[in-house]
């Protein structure tokens, strides 16, 4: 019988020659609950403790969750919320589910007192939120926020170069979504 580890391997299987694993995360449901600020509940010997979910993320392909030895999750913590938003990806020709480069969108507020949030995954080695507090408001028309916007999250991924489509063209799109999502909201 063989043993089952839950430790993170000491060999990267998609960058073997790095220090430190560089797979993409590619889950979906994480960026939908980080623009709505969910939490999760973690368990250990020490006790309970709540952590924002993009907290709980670490940016290690092969260790990519923050629990420590001997815990677990026991719950999502989700406050209610007058949000409006939206999730989209980007997959080769639908002939995989994962993404490749996901993005959560979500508005609160109405015209120029509404307020984006912005989480990605499928870029880098954990789903994260992108602070765009320093853009400015705008309507669904004003094209110079959405172009502000695409510029912003383009230079907020770090797409890997581990998948089947390349970084830049993952950069390109996953701003694109976003733009695309915010003008929907």
């Amino acid at each position: 019988m063989t043993s089952v580890s839950n430790t993170p391997s000491d060999t990267c299987h998609v960058a073997p020659s790095g220090n430190r694993c560089r797979a993409a995360f590619s889950g979906d449901l994480a960026p939908a609950l980080m623009v709505h600020d969910a939490e999760i509940e973690i368990a250990g010997p020490t006790g309970r403790r709540r952590v924002p979910l993009d907290d709980f993320y670490v940016e290690d392909g092969a260790a990519h969750l923050g629990l420590m030895p001997d815990e677990i999750v026991t719950a999502l913590h989700m406050p209610k919320s007058a949000r409006a938003s939206g999730y989209g990806k980007i997959r080769v020709r639908k002939a995989i589910d994962f993404p490749l480069a996901g993005v959560a969108v979500a508005r609160e507020g109405h015209g120029n007192d509404s307020r984006l949030k912005v989480a990605v995954t499928g870029t880098n080695s954990r789903p994260f939120l992108i602070d765009i507090s320093g853009l400015s408001t705008a309507s669904a028309e004003d094209h110079a926020y959405f172009a502000a916007l695409e510029k912003h999250i383009q230079k907020a991924v770090s797409p890997q170069r581990t998948t089947m489509i390349a970084p830049h063209y993952r950069r390109l799109s996953v701003a694109a979504l976003t733009a695309r999502l915010a003008r929907g909201l």
